[in-house]
């Protein structure tokens, strides 16, 4: 094992090439790469890894002789079987950090073997699309070792974030804010389908939102969100209903509109049960409102 900064992956898609473009740029050349065919990959791929400075190796046992400090950059399906294979070929000087958006239990597991065994797994989540930021796209890590990860890469201009916890800390925080994001996402493509369908109405439908989310501060937004949910979930059904007859009609099936409405459903449930809603009036109080909307036992 070389003692300097000695980089590998664990494939070689797009996250393995941008953070490689980005490190070429700064002069930085120790790269190294294993894909799951060997040697044995496209002629592309081979010309993609010479134009970036980084060696293609045929084994994993040949990757951590080469390099101290392993990506793992597959695929979430994979992330425990590319740990757990590549295991037996690691010591106790290696840093193994999976970047893949894989489960936060599936990364405490892996990283409960690594433990036995001697030997450190970081959990590792990139927080920012990566053709733009390259090899200083902002990274979160927790679990033994990240410390040492961000300390020993911070010459090199790499945007390491450790927080406090063991190895899932880090995937829970990407996981819940892509809850966000995505449902944004799909809730957008909708409206954007609704609103372009309703004809003249698709300028003042995009205006009037565009107006609401440029100039309302999120912290606002999430209050009113928060608390005016609770407090006129009732309402909201019938004029989600309405909504779900209307963009049915015209041939959509509304996806996200029907979660939106059940939600409610549930919210309106909830506080029925109650035997006198007292309306949440901070947001530890919220939490335990929409906590019990969330629990499986109390919607039965």
């Amino acid at each position: 094992m070389k003692s300097e900064i000695r980089l590998g992956f664990i494939g070689f898609g797009e996250v393995a090439q941008s953070i490689s473009a980005g490190l070429m740029e700064v002069g930085f050349g120790d790269l190294f790469a294993y894909h799951y065919r060997g040697l044995h990959v496209s002629t592309k791929l081979q010309e993609q890894a010479k134009e970036l400075g980084v060696r293609l190796v045929g084994t994993q046992n040949e990757l951590t002789k080469e390099c101290n400090i392993i990506f793992n950059v597959t695929r979430t399906s994979v992330a425990r079987d590319t740990a757990f294979g590549i295991m037996p070929f690691l010591t106790k000087e290696h840093l193994y950090v999976d970047l893949n958006s894989t489960s936060p239990l599936v990364k405490r597991e892996i990283a409960e073997v690594f433990d036995k065994q001697g030997l450190v797994f970081i959990d590792g989540v990139l927080m920012a699309p990566l053709p733009l930021t390259k090899h200083r796209v902002p990274i979160i890590a927790s679990g033994a070792g990240a410390d040492r990860l961000a300390e020993i890469l911070k010459p090199l201009e790499m945007n390491i974030e450790v927080i406090e916890g063991s190895p899932g800390t880090a995937s829970s925080i990407k996981m819940i804010r892509s809850m966000f994001m995505k449902g944004l996402a799909t809730l957008l493509i909708e409206t954007f389908v609704a609103a372009k369908q309703s004809g003249d109405g698709y300028e003042k439908i995009m205006g009037s939102i565009r107006q609401t989310m440029d100039t309302t501060p999120f912290d606002t937004l999430m209050e009113r969100f928060l608390t005016g949910t609770a407090k006129h979930s009732g309402r909201r059904i019938g004029e989600m209903e309405s909504a779900l007859s209307y963009v049915s009609e015209s041939g959509m099936v509304p996806v996200m509109t029907k979660a939106t409405n059940d939600l409610l459903q549930m919210i309106s449930t909830a506080k029925d049960a109650q035997d006198s809603f007292l309306l949440p009036s901070n947001q530890d109080e919220l939490y335990s409102f929409y906590k019990n909307v969330f629990t499986e036992e109390e919607n039965r």
